[in-house]
């Protein structure tokens, strides 16, 4: 995700995804609303909790889009 996300009522919107983002299936404008079920609300949390997780740890994002929930299911690498 890119370093300058948009803030929206305690929601992160990820405003820009690099390739990295892309290719775990986020969008351009899609809202993070959890990692592995704990809510994120800063792109701080979100790096925190991404970064605590161990090789090949499963992650589940839920993601906001569009006004459709989503769940976006990747190993990390």
């Amino acid at each position: 995700i890119h370093n300058d996300p948009v803030r929206l009522e305690n929601e992160l919107v990820a405003a820009r995804a690099l390739n990295t983002g892309a290719e775990y299936g986020l969008e351009v404008a899609d809202v993070i609303l959890s990692v592995n079920g704990t809510p994120v609300k800063a792109l701080a949390e979100l790096r925190s909790l991404i970064g605590r997780l161990p090789d090949n740890a499963p992650v589940a994002l839920q993601v906001q889009r569009g006004g459709q929930l989503l769940f976006l299911s990747f190993e990390i690498e």
